[in-house]
């Protein structure tokens, strides 16, 4: 079973029209609120603490890093990953997704017995985890709910290939300080319409 030849969608031309001026607002106010609170640290304490708590930064990001990949073999034991060979009927419309959104860097996809919300996506520094639930994946799996299942997973691989779109290294620095919980007030001007966006 393969995907079938689609054209892939251009999704440059399905975003907002204020989608850059929205990066640009959220990666200037983030600039300069840590750059003044660098400022602040240097003036007070030198460069010798500031070097540090950078490094302090740094390291809850890799640890972060490090606690997603332990999570994602964890899943390994309690559900089952979508391939050709266990589930084929679920990868062949996550093909046709991808061809059709033009996206194929590597996605891990799992159907699991619960899931919040039916299914999640988690992107963190080139991880990407897709988490369907069972009894939802096979409800959708029937002719008469294709198109939901098609539009439930092209909601995910859409979100990544839009993020594909745009300029990696800031999006790699937004990630990190995505997934840095205290420090997601700096994006709300861009994600926090994004989000709502992605809800209507």
């Amino acid at each position: 079973m393969s995907a079938a030849p689609v054209q892939p969608l251009d999704i440059r031309t399905l975003l907002h029209p204020a989608e850059d001026s929205r990066l640009l607002l959220a990666l200037s106010a983030s600039a300069v609120v840590f750059g003044f609170a660098a400022m602040a640290v240097y003036a007070s304490l030198g460069w010798a603490v500031l070097v540090e708590y950078a490094g302090y930064i740094t390291a809850f990001g890799v640890l972060v890093w490090v606690s997603l990949q332990i999570y994602r073999s964890r899943l390994l034991g309690g559900a089952v990953r979508v391939t050709e060979a266990t589930l084929p009927e679920l990868q062949l419309v996550f093909d046709e997704v991808r061809a059709r959104l033009n996206y194929h860097k590597p996605v891990d996809v799992y159907v699991m017995d619960k899931v919040d919300g039916g299914s999640t996506m988690t992107s963190y520094l080139g991880t990407r985890l897709i988490q369907i639930e069972g009894g939802l994946a096979a409800d959708l799996l029937g002719d008469d709910h294709r198109a939901e299942l098609r539009f439930m997973i092209g909601r995910h691989i859409g979100q990544l290939k839009a993020r594909h779109q745009r300029l990696l290294p800031i999006m790699l620095a937004i990630s990190l300080v995505d997934s840095l919980k205290f420090l997601q007030l700096f994006l709300a001007p861009y994600s926090g319409r994004q989000t709502r966006r992605d809800h209507t």
